[in-house]
């Protein structure tokens, strides 16, 4: 089938691709226990609070509540709320210029499992999120990655099919998720990467995919 650039969607996540995370120092704060760096994600990412909270379910007092009995954490809600925020870092260099860039030739949406707090955060920061056509964000949504039916509500909310999506993500399990409902996907941990990507591949972006 042949796609001209219009029809072809790039969808980005946020955080560790466009910003930076002050992601190790934070979670030791967090978590108050002195975990190896690279269990440091994992350990977050099993968390049933933080699936909850990014998920929409739970206002911040109840995360705040749920966080500590899973973990064993003491921090009071207002220290809590200060390591909590400071995860988000700044944005990553070129990146609303190289999305700039990409919104002349392509849709642009974004697809992040975040929370209100940290997009509260980023608007009073910087204008990145204003570079996106849609904004899809897990705790609007009530789904997190790599559930497969929030790329089947994305493509749906697009009016669009999976092989018009262009997904880049810094997980490679969401990645393995998005290839598995169809969605070109890609791990990448800039905007940079996504602007060669889709430089290099403009040949299958428009659909002369042999």
């Amino acid at each position: 089938m042949k796609r001209t650039d219009s029809d072809i969607i790039v969808l980005s996540d946020l955080g560790g691709v466009l910003i930076n995370l002050n992601w190790e120092s934070s979670a030791r704060n967090l978590f108050g226990t002195a975990f190896q760096r690279h269990e440091l994600l994992s350990h977050w990412l099993s968390l049933q609070s933080v699936k909850q909270f990014e998920a929409g379910r739970c206002d911040f007092g109840e995360f705040h509540r749920l966080f500590s009995e899973e973990t064993g954490s003491r921090l009071s809600i207002e220290d809590f709320e200060q390591e909590f925020l400071s995860i988000i870092g700044p944005v990553k260099p070129d990146c609303i210029a190289i999305m700039e860039e990409l919104k002349r030739h392509y849709r642009l949406a974004m697809l992040s499992n975040t929370n209100h707090r940290h997009i509260e955060l980023l608007r009073g920061q910087t204008s990145l999120l204003e570079c996106f056509d849609e904004l899809f964000l897990s705790y609007r949504m009530h789904l997190i990655k790599p559930d497969p039916v929030i790329f089947q509500k994305v493509c749906e909310q697009l009016n669009t099919v999976p092989e018009k999506v262009f997904f880049f993500d810094d997980s490679q399990t969401n990645v393995a998720a998005a290839q598995k409902e169809g969605l070109h996907a890609w791990r990448v941990t800039s905007p940079n990467e996504i602007l060669d990507i889709m430089n290099t591949d403009r040949r299958l972006a428009r659909g002369d995919r042999k």
